[in-house]
């Protein structure tokens, strides 16, 4: 536990001292928070994300019980959940 404190502790302050410490403090919106709080340390599944497809599917059932139909080099705006297979398959690709 001391090591994992450690880490977060070194790593808080070298956003501070090579950053954030430079912004002035009415642009710095990290100023009255804690940097680990904004910073992301793993996806949210229920967020949306912009997805080229890479293969052309007639109709396919989403994670999320909708038909659509893809068509490749087509970029959807899609909840990740229902993408996370595909990327996984390299089939799709972030955009």
């Amino acid at each position: 536990m001391a090591y994992a404190w450690t880490l977060s502790e070194g790593r808080r302050a070298h956003f501070n001292h090579s950053f954030f410490s430079k912004m002035p403090r009415r642009l710095n919106p990290l100023e009255a928070e804690a940097v680990d709080d904004k910073l992301i340390t793993k996806p949210n599944d229920q967020e949306f994300v912009f997805v080229r497809f890479l293969r052309d599917y007639e109709i396919y059932t989403l994670n999320i019980q909708v038909d659509i139909q893809i068509i490749k080099d087509t970029v959807y705006f899609l909840p990740f959940v229902a993408v996370k297979d595909f990327i996984e398959r390299h089939e799709a690709e972030l955009v």
